[in-house]
C-alpha cells in the first residue's frame, strides 16, 4: 500500500499530468492553505507546479 501524504505518490506515472482541486463552499475551510502546502510539498519533490486561486482574496497569489 502507498501512504497517499508521500510525494513518491505523485512521481508513479512520470510525465503525466496531475490536477489536484480542493474545493467547498465554505469559507475558512483551510482550502487555500491545503492547496499552497501540497503545490510547495510538490515542487519540493522536484514536480512542476502551477497554482491557480480562484477565491476572491487571492491569498495564494502572495505565496513565494
Amino acid at each position: 500500500m502507498v501512504d497517499s501524504a508521500s510525494p513518491q505518490v505523485a512521481l508513479c506515472h512520470p510525465g503525466v499530468m496531475k490536477v489536484i482541486a480542493f474545493l467547498s463552499q465554505k469559507g475558512g475551510a483551510g482550502k487555500t492553505t491545503l492547496a499552497v502546502q501540497t503545490a510547495e510539498a510538490a515542487y519540493e519533490a522536484g514536480l512542476g507546479v502551477v497554482l491557480i486561486d480562484t477565491d476572491p482574496q487571492k491569498f495564494a497569489t502572495v505565496w513565494g
